[in-house]
């Protein structure tokens, strides 16, 4: 495993890859001829071949790839543009072959390269330049995936949207997922496939995760309503599976869906209500420069009040939690994204009453929010003495 995570860092030479496209070159115009004289080259055709269409062909190709630089890319990141490049660089040389022809045959009434070679080589030298440094990326992929556990995906979509999240998955090789499965929910495409993966009706849904054991199931259906990206969302965070949603498509980076931008969908994500308008000038009257406490200010709940809270101005802002990593992200966001400085964290125990006391003695906050408590119902019914002890007492 060592030998190979140091084989994935390193990068293949220029001058082979350059090598090994002349290489290329010279085997594809051999098979073109093969294929051209039905796999018997006559004599007669040897001299001209070995004396003035293989050389013409190598310093075209050649210096094709020097000036164009086609060995340049690092083959193992070998994409699209790539691909087009290669094709591009070599149309242009068969391009020049057909002058060569022209040219020989005003002065000499010759064709140097017969057509039919020059079209067979250009589709020889496209097929295995391309199919090469495919090889190698698919290579290079596996290597750099085995040796750790893969996020086993589903993705809810059958369109086009669906597809560029799934590339973007595969070309990501940090993010080590693999796409096991489409659902489609209109259950209209059975036993169809999109890039090669199955799609499924999600009518199926609970028998194909459980099967292919996946992990993460990721939403990315524009058309969707909110009532069914909650749907599936609840039957999937039932089955223990992290649901993701992908962002709508013009917030993607340049065209680009940039995994980062995943958003994953929690419980309280999915509860619905109406938004509650704030009396914002009672709040003003009560908050701005007053010192403000609030408990299990790390917490979702917690968290989101605080942050409402900054934009009435209080002179301080006590928070208080016993999680500190949390904690700790809240005052990063206050001071770098909000740029809000008036607070002072605290790592306590609501349960601690006497330090809570303290706390309350010492700063003297006008008002405290009490957000420090266990939220998920179905969790805390199997746990009912941290409940009381800590939402009730």
């Amino acid at each position: 495993m060592k030998n190979n995570l140091i084989l994935l860092r390193k990068t293949t030479p220029r001058w082979i890859v350059f090598s090994v496209d002349v290489l290329i070159c010279f085997v594809a115009l051999h098979v073109a001829y093969l294929i051209r004289f039905n796999f018997s080259i006559p004599q007669t055709e040897w001299i001209p071949y070995i004396y003035y269409v293989l050389p013409i062909v190598i310093i075209v190709r050649g210096l094709s790839f020097y000036i164009f630089k086609t060995y340049a890319g690092i083959v193992r990141y070998t994409g699209v543009e790539d691909s087009l490049r290669i094709l591009k660089v070599l149309f242009g040389g068969s391009i020049i072959f057909i002058i060569i022809n022209i040219l020989t045959y005003l002065t000499n009434s010759i064709f140097v390269i017969p057509f039919s070679i020059i079209i067979i080589e250009f589709l020889a030298t496209v097929f295995l330049m391309v199919f090469l440094r495919l090889l190698i990326k698919s290579y290079f992929f596996e290597l750099a995936t085995s040796h750790r556990f893969r996020s086993l995906i589903a993705i809810v979509g059958k369109e086009t949207f669906a597809l560029s999240v799934k590339r973007s998955l595969d070309n990501d090789l940090s993010m080590n997922y693999q796409v096991l499965a489409f659902f489609d929910i209109s259950n209209s495409n059975k036993n169809l496939r999109l890039d090669g993966v199955k799609i499924y009706p999600f009518s199926e849904f609970e028998k194909v995760v459980l099967k292919q054991k996946i992990t993460h199931l990721i939403i990315a259906d524009e058309h969707l309503t909110k009532e069914s990206k909650r749907e599936i969302s609840e039957q999937a965070i039932e089955l223990g599976i992290k649901v993701l949603e992908v962002p709508p498509l013009k917030l993607w980076i340049n065209g680009e869906l940039n995994l980062n931008q995943l958003k994953q969908i929690k419980i309280e994500d999915l509860l619905e209500r109406e938004v509650i308008q704030l009396d914002k000038k009672n709040i003003s009257q009560q908050i701005t420069g007053k010192v403000v406490m609030v408990t299990g200010a790390a917490g979702s709940i917690g968290r989101e009040i605080v942050i409402q809270l900054t934009a009435f101005l209080p002179s301080l802002i006590i928070l208080y939690d016993q999680a500190e990593s949390p904690m700790y992200d809240l005052t990063l966001e206050l001071e770098e994204k909000i740029k809000f400085k008036a607070y002072k964290y605290i790592i306590g125990d609501v349960t601690n009453s006497e330090r809570l006391e303290y706390i309350i003695k010492r700063y003297k906050p006008l008002v405290i929010y009490h957000a420090a408590a266990y939220k998920h119902v179905p969790v805390m019914e199997n746990n009912p003495a941290e409940a009381v002890l800590t939402n009730v007492k």
